[in-house]
């Protein structure tokens, strides 16, 4: 089994994340389970999505990182 650093760092690169970001997901999903992976609710304004930022989503899956930019 690799080491745990090693992983990490392996999905920081993988996800355009630093691994404090990493870190922090796995502790939340030690605390909450599955449900730490969504954001929780935040006060404020709710988020918008520009047409190009919706038309991504819709493929959301499909779709790398590096494609996710809109142009």
């Amino acid at each position: 089994m690799a080491e745990p650093d090693t992983v990490v760092q392996d999905l920081a690169e993988h996800f355009g994340l630093d691994r404090t970001s990493i870190w922090s997901l796995c502790r939340r999903y030690e605390a909450l389970g599955a449900a730490a992976v969504w954001d929780a609710p935040r006060s404020g304004r709710p988020p918008r999505l520009s047409p190009c930022s919706s038309s991504r989503l819709s493929n959301w899956p499909a779709v790398s990182r590096r494609e996710w930019a809109c142009t």
